[in-house]
């Protein structure tokens, strides 16, 4: 087996072990209501927001240079929770791959947290967030 396909087996490998990980929320759970008081607030929370040990940039300006064609969106989820999701597309393992990341926001405490992550609409392991969130703030 070559290296780009045996790279292409290992990125395919790590994708079905990160869905191990994923939280069951995820998209599936998080009802779009973008007219709601307070929800867009949400956006512009995380956007304008960092997240621990990444001062250097907000959130909205380092998905800005991670994600193509951003799109962002607030919603709750079955908990009742509010929930941030930005989509978009990025370069994974040589392909074009489209990409998710929730977040989790706390808007009393004005608290965000990278809820779940999805490459494809597989979910990623901690190993692979980290990697990755790395990357979008460099």
């Amino acid at each position: 087996m070559d290296r780009k396909k045996w790279q292409k087996v290992l990125g395919i490998t790590v994708l079905a072990i990160g869905v191990l990980w994923m939280i069951c929320d995820g998209m599936k759970g998080v009802e779009k209501t973008e007219d709601w008081h307070g929800l867009n607030s949400a956006v512009e929370l995380v956007k304008n927001g960092h997240l621990a040990g990444y001062n250097d940039k907000t959130v909205g300006e380092a998905v800005d240079g991670f994600l193509g064609n951003a799109e962002w969106e607030s919603g709750r989820n079955q908990s009742d929770e509010t929930m941030v999701n930005v989509q978009g597309s990025i370069m994974y393992m040589d392909w074009k791959a489209d990409c998710l990341i929730q977040f989790k926001v706390d808007e009393e405490a004005a608290v965000l947290k990278i809820y779940a992550f999805e490459i494809d609409g597989e979910g990623q392991d901690q190993m692979v967030i980290a990697v990755l969130v790395k990357e979008m703030f460099k």
